[in-house]
């Protein structure tokens, strides 16, 4: 047993770790390589979140559309509160009741709010989304 001992002592004697030169140096490239990187990546997830709310943002317009198209009901001051996106995007939810009594709808999904994914807010101005 303790021979087994003595030759594992001898086989780590010869073996050395890293210096502590060789240690910052891979230190300062991976410092480097995230000084790259991380700006990158940053501009990509804003670009990202531009791209989602310009989506959303489409989303809403379309249901608008599609209740115009529908309805034939081009007078959307009934509709659309310009004051209030958040009351126009519930109507845009719940069934609509046409200028004819006709029912039309549900054009959007319960889930849609007001905050688009950037955390901005979206107005809603002349029964278009901005």
């Amino acid at each position: 047993m303790k021979s087994m001992f003595i030759g594992i002592k001898k086989m780590l004697k010869g073996n050395r770790g890293f210096t502590l030169i060789e240690l910052i140096v891979v230190i300062a490239v991976l410092g480097m390589i995230a000084s790259i990187a991380v700006p990158k990546v940053g501009g990509i997830t804003q670009k990202a979140k531009t791209n989602a709310d310009k989506q959303t943002i489409a989303i809403l317009n379309n249901a608008v559309e599609m209740y115009v198209a529908e309805s034939g009901d081009s007078d959307l001051s009934e509709f659309t509160d310009e004051d209030d996106a958040a009351k126009t995007i519930k109507d845009l939810q719940d069934e609509i009741t046409g200028p004819h009594g006709n029912k039309y709808g549900p054009y959007l999904r319960d889930d849609v709010t007001t905050t688009l994914p950037s955390g901005k807010t979206v107005t809603c101005t002349d029964g278009r989304f901005k």
